[in-house]
């Protein structure tokens, strides 16, 4: 798994490149702190070249989401490809999130 984080005062942003599974999920804890500790009110995470995401991996994007409903900001899942969009659909994360394809 790769992450690239970039941040500014409004807006983070987010690539995952390859897979999110319960074997990152100290690593991006770590992201998330990196992440949130500007408070920006936009989080964009890029989902395009995420290979697998298991259900301790969808369990990140929450804890992300969670950390940022706290200080008033937003979570948008962006290009997801096909089989992680319909795992999204599945456990109905399109109420918990904006999901851009």
């Amino acid at each position: 798994m790769k992450f690239k984080v970039q941040t500014s005062p409004d807006r983070a942003s987010l690539s995952i490149n390859g897979a999110l599974t319960f074997a990152d999920h100290t690593e991006f804890k770590g992201v998330i702190e990196q992440i949130i500790e500007p408070q920006p009110k936009e989080i964009e995470v890029d989902l395009s070249q995420v290979e697998i995401v298991d259900s301790a991996g969808l369990s990140l994007f929450l804890i992300l989401r969670d950390r940022a409903k706290k200080y008033g900001g937003s979570v948008t899942l962006k290009r997801p490809p096909q089989h992680v969009a319909r795992m999204l659909n599945v456990v109905a994360f399109d109420a918990l999130f904006t999901i851009q394809n």
